[in-house]
């Protein structure tokens, strides 16, 4: 099962495609350069929340 944060981060992830198109539609980068600044927001969150490194179960680390 996964956590909000997971799916919130694979969401994410699964519009990269959406918002190349729109901002080649737009000739606007920034459309890039703003979801490149969500997305790493988003990961540092979620690593944050769910460090593999501090893991202790090691099955998990996997």
């Amino acid at each position: 099962e996964l956590s909000t944060k997971e799916e919130g981060l694979i969401q994410m992830l699964a519009d990269f495609t959406n918002v190349v198109k729109q901002a080649g539609t737009d000739y606007n980068p920034s459309i890039l350069a703003n979801y490149a600044y969500d997305l790493v927001k988003e990961y540092n969150q979620f690593y944050h929340d769910f460090s593999i490194l501090r893991e202790e179960n090691e099955a998990l680390k996997i």
